[in-house]
């Protein structure tokens, strides 16, 4: 298996992890969306989006950083990850990613990110 395709996985499963630890967790992103930053109501005591979090506890959070360690503000996890790892956006992990990043940023609480993404794909 490939790192991109064990990476996936391991983010994918993070956020499914996370969810059931914090369903009810909701990311504030009025400063513009942020894998490091952005506050976490009924979550992790930990700045970032969902994606940010599962990043942060697997370690490999400098695929969502430039090469000066400054963090990526502001683009898809499929649009990082695409260009980091060399996968196409149309992998089925990357798309559930996008999705569920995607719907936390709409103000969802995890949980229902998680739900309203495994109920379209």
């Amino acid at each position: 298996m490939t790192r991109a395709a064990v990476t996936i996985k391991a983010l994918v499963r993070e956020v499914r992890e996370l969810v059931e630890e914090y369903p009810n967790a909701r990311y504030s992103n009025d400063t513009g969306c942020s894998y490091t930053l952005g506050e976490v109501v009924n979550g992790p005591q930990h700045d970032g989006c969902i994606i940010g979090q599962a990043a942060k506890r697997l370690g490999i959070m400098e695929l969502f950083r430039y090469g000066d360690g400054e963090a990526i503000h502001g683009e898809t996890v499929a649009d990082i990850l695409s260009v980091r790892l060399g996968i196409d956006k149309d992998d089925p992990g990357l798309e559930w990613l996008n999705k569920v990043q995607h719907e936390q940023d709409l103000g969802a609480p995890w949980g229902q990110a998680v739900d309203v993404t495994d109920m379209s794909l």
